[in-house]
């Protein structure tokens, strides 16, 4: 039984909040799911051998901080930076200890379900512990987790850029090359700096520079303070929108917002003229971004506004070789490839490729969308969690070798 999540976007707490009760409503229904799986295409129950929980990349929002306000910023290099990335995460794993703890405790002991009992049901009363594997993947947004590896290694969690394993043959990573905002690591050579990719400098010089602003009124901070968080859970071409939204919503909106995010505007559009952000295109889309986020605020000026965004690459088109699909398939094997970068597409979104979307602009009540893969026989089962009802089969090892999966 393979789970995969991705996009928790838990941050530090300085800008952004976490909910702790989503992080507890997930790990209970991810066990109830374990339960779910042991029950077989015949009716008769047997618990999973096997669960892996790949977190696929952006479990923690590490861009939306605070301290990226001051002097250091995420991408330099330089003992006063690292000390600010240590800090960031420790913070950041601080907000999210509910579902870290559930994770170790997997880790270590594995899942309770219940036991096999008389005619192949459940014994009531029961209790039986399938092992854990559990991986975290860097994204975008926490890409230094992997500078974190021996401390999670201590704690049976295995930190990287790439999973692959189970009995779906799937490999799982997070996919944000293939998106023009945040592909590549920016200009620059060891050991000076590098510059920042277009995501990070929208996050860092943008969103949290906002976000000091608003946060430097106290009184206007409880009000403004979903503002923030909606921006940094939106993908940068829904930003405009997104605060659009937002004040449209809220009666109490303080008149200043208005030009505390114009202010911001201009202040990340000279910044990225300072430092030029990377992208995956090759025109200069700094200009055309800056002119339709400080159009925002107004609504005449946001209809003349030219919208803007930049397509995500499809698997196949972009730098991820997907080789190892036809090497699998020769074999007679099925592969799977899970990518947890947000899409615009609908996360439950369906094609003849057998492409599944998890990613969202935002994570909803009770956790991230998740996808469950099982194998039953010749079968891999998709459930997604929380929606157990709509499961169905999406894989045959005889008749479909190498379909892909996506949550992007």
């Amino acid at each position: 039984m393979l789970v995969v999540v991705a996009n928790w976007g838990i941050a530090d707490g300085t800008l952004v909040a976490a909910s702790r009760h989503d992080q507890v409503a997930w790990l209970r229904a991810v066990q109830r799911a374990a339960i779910r799986a042991g029950f077989r295409r015949d009716g008769r129950y047997r618990p999973p051998e096997r669960v892996d929980v790949v977190l696929a990349g952006d479990t923690f929002d590490l861009l939306t901080s605070l301290v990226w306000t001051t002097h250091a910023r995420p991408w330099q290099r330089g003992p006063r930076a690292g000390a600010a990335r240590s800090r960031v995460a420790l913070a950041a794993a601080a907000r999210g200890g509910r579902l870290l703890a559930g994770l170790r405790r997997w880790a270590r002991q594995g899942i309770a379900v219940p036991a096999i009992g008389r005619h192949g049901r459940p014994a009531t009363g029961t209790e039986t512990r399938v092992p854990v594997g559990v991986a975290i993947l860097a994204g975008d947004r926490d890409a230094w987790l992997e500078d974190l590896h021996a401390a999670a290694a201590g704690h049976g969690i295995g930190l990287g850029a790439v999973w692959a394993g189970s009995s779906c043959a799937a490999q799982v990573r997070h996919g944000h090359e293939f998106d023009p905002f945040t592909c590549g690591d920016g200009e620059g050579t060891p050991p000076a700096d590098r510059g920042p990719t277009l995501g990070e400098s929208l996050a860092v010089e943008l969103v949290a520079r906002f976000g000091g602003l608003l946060a430097a009124d106290p009184r206007t901070w409880p009000v403004t303070r979903p503002l923030l968080g909606g921006l940094a859970g939106a993908r940068p071409a829904q930003m405009a929108a997104a605060f659009r939204r937002w004040h449209q919503r809220s009666e109490a909106a303080p008149a200043a917002v208005g030009d505390l995010w114009k202010r911001a505007v201009d202040a990340w559009w000279r910044a990225a003229r300072r430092t030029r952000p990377t992208c995956g295109v090759e025109f200069d889309p700094v200009d055309a971004i800056a002119t339709t986020l400080a159009a925002a605020g107004d609504a005449a000026a946001a209809a003349a506004a030219a919208p803007f965004d930049l397509p995500v690459a499809p698997p196949g088109t972009g730098p991820l070789s997907i080789d190892a699909a036809a090497d699998d398939a020769a074999a007679g094997r099925s592969t799977v490839l899970v990518l947890g970068h947000p899409r615009d597409t609908s996360p439950h979104s369906e094609s003849a490729s057998a492409v599944v979307c998890l990613g969202r602009a935002a994570a909803v009540r009770g956790g991230p969308p998740t996808v469950i893969l099982t194998r039953h026989g010749d079968r891999v089962r998709r459930d997604w969690l929380h929606e157990e009802s709509d499961a169905t089969i999406v894989t045959s090892r005889a008749q479909s070798p190498d379909h892909v999966v996506e949550a992007a």
